[in-house]
């Protein structure tokens, strides 16, 4: 995606992206209807409601939120300040390329580290490696063994950031000094799980990235992380199953690539009898994912997605 003037993430949009109690959609489509964020900030209730179509009562919450956000953009640049971050806007050359072309991408990216502007904050050869956060032995020796595997062929690894398979996929990257992608489901100045901070910042240290489409202080709400695992899904072109249960946030992860974004899912089989491999054998047994045995097979089927998104590209 070609930058614009919209990529550069001045106060008027960071304003917007501050604003509290909307649903994003809502302010996208707000946006759309006024054409700038300063014309939207500057907008009053009649206007608002006139734009929107919606009630008083609507018109005046949505007043006092861009209020309010607009009061909390410079508490918002001092703590991107104090964490080292950077604003990444849609449309910027070093948005994620992947992402920018799922419905709806994050208008604004918190980023730590990163080989800096121009370059993207994710490759686009990536693949996202989830599961259980109370992993077993044989989850963890599967997490590396694939970790190793695919980064033998050069790929990039994305996770959450998560205890269990999310931060091992992490630490070997990283003992391999190479780049990973922790997203986040909380603020980058309120890093969760909070065990993980040394881990975030040893992501920084060897060149990957961390990465919120959240307020720098924002807690890790319940709410945030079916965004969050959306985001997951979107920066990667497909998407690994390590040990997961039925109800996991590593099973939703996996249908948001396949259902909404069209990529591919490979499931690592588990023992028949241990429940945290359950998700893993629902996904092969339904068909909306593949069984995989090694990070080869993995390989093989997501090229064929690499290979389109490069078509598009081209296009």
């Amino acid at each position: 995606m070609n930058a614009t003037a919209e990529s550069v993430v001045g106060d008027d949009r960071l304003a917007i992206d501050l604003v509290r109690g909307v649903h994003p959609r809502t302010l996208r489509a707000l946006l759309d209807r006024f054409g700038t964020a300063r014309a939207l900030l500057d907008a009053d209730v009649d206007l608002i409601m006139a734009g929107s179509g919606r009630s008083r009562t609507f018109a005046s919450g949505l007043r006092r939120a861009l209020g309010a956000a607009a009061d909390r953009v410079e508490l918002e640049r001092n703590l991107l300040a104090r964490r080292g971050a950077r604003l990444v806007g849609l449309g910027a050359p070093d948005y994620p390329a992947l992402l920018a072309m799922t419905p709806g991408p994050p208008p604004v990216l918190r980023v730590r580290g990163g080989p800096g502007s121009g370059i993207p904050t994710c490759p686009e050869w990536s693949v996202a490696v989830v599961g259980s956060r109370r992993p077993t032995g044989y989850g963890r020796r599967q997490a590396r063994r694939f970790a190793a595997g695919l980064l033998d062929h050069g790929v990039h690894l994305v996770s959450g950031g998560a205890r269990g398979i999310d931060g091992e996929v992490h630490r070997f990257a990283v003992d391999r000094g190479r780049g990973t992608t922790a997203v986040l489901g909380s603020g980058l100045d309120r890093p969760y799980p909070p065990e993980h901070s040394s881990l975030f910042d040893a992501i920084v240290d060897s060149g990957g990235v961390v990465v919120s489409q959240f307020p720098m202080d924002t807690p890790p709400r319940p709410a945030n992380f079916p965004r969050r695992n959306l985001t997951v899904a979107g920066l990667a072109l497909g998407v690994l199953v390590v040990e997961a249960a039925v109800r996991s946030g590593a099973l939703i992860t996996a249908r948001l690539a396949v259902e909404e974004l069209g990529r591919e899912c490979g499931a690592v089989p588990g023992r028949l009898e241990d429940r945290r491999s359950e998700g893993c054998h629902r996904i092969i047994a339904e068909g909306w994912g593949g069984l995989v045995r090694t990070p080869a097979e993995l390989v093989e089927m997501i090229s064929g997605n690499f290979l389109g998104h490069r078509a598009l590209q081209v296009r």
